[in-house]
């Protein structure tokens, strides 16, 4: 059994997890991406110069956990990139119980977090939207989001942050129409 996602590839691109990877290395596979980007949204060069070097710079962050993929949806206001990470793990607790994978509540948090059921196509699932205010971003406020499901003995959890709050209103769609489209299928 693996994960499917049905995302709109005009738009999101996965974030191989070492190289070369389908015959690129990391300098070409960010070079190939940052081109592709401004052809499809009509980025100016140095646009597409800052997404070359920020997607090259996201190849050298650690991952919150190696086993997790990572995902980055373009097309963007800021003409950057969002980033999504998702897990598919063992499950770790009970079926039914989705909140213990959400990491809420916590301390940083400004205002309740808004929990809402997410049908997917993985089936009934649940998405947390969090507000924090955290002493290692100088204070700013960010948002998060986690999509959560337990499918077949699987926990299935994925993240998002930014402190870009007017971009993530922006993106916020999109975000939901990808996590709507994960799926696990037998191979």
């Amino acid at each position: 059994m693996i994960l499917e996602i049905d995302y709109d590839t005009s738009r999101w691109v996965y974030v191989p997890r070492e190289f070369p990877w389908e015959g690129y290395d990391a300098q070409e596979w960010a070079a190939t991406v940052a081109r592709i980007a401004s052809e499809d949204f009509e980025y100016m060069p140095l646009e597409q110069e800052i997404l070359e070097r920020r997607l090259a710079k996201l190849l050298g962050l650690r991952r919150v956990d190696p086993l997790w993929e990572r995902f980055v949806l373009l097309g963007v206001p800021d003409r950057t990139f969002e980033l999504v990470q998702l897990s598919y793990a063992e499950l770790t607790g009970e079926e039914g119980d989705l909140e213990e994978l959400l990491a809420t509540p916590d301390p940083q948090d400004t205002r309740d977090v808004e929990i809402v059921d997410f049908p997917a196509k993985l089936g009934p699932g649940l998405k947390a939207i969090r507000y924090f205010r955290a002493p290692e971003l100088n204070g700013e406020v960010s948002v998060s989001l986690m999509w959560a499901w337990r499918a077949r003995g699987r926990d299935i959890v994925l993240l998002f942050d930014t402190t870009n709050l007017v971009q993530f209103e922006a993106v916020h769609e999109h975000l939901d129409a990808f996590a709507a489209s994960i799926s696990l299928v037998d191979r």
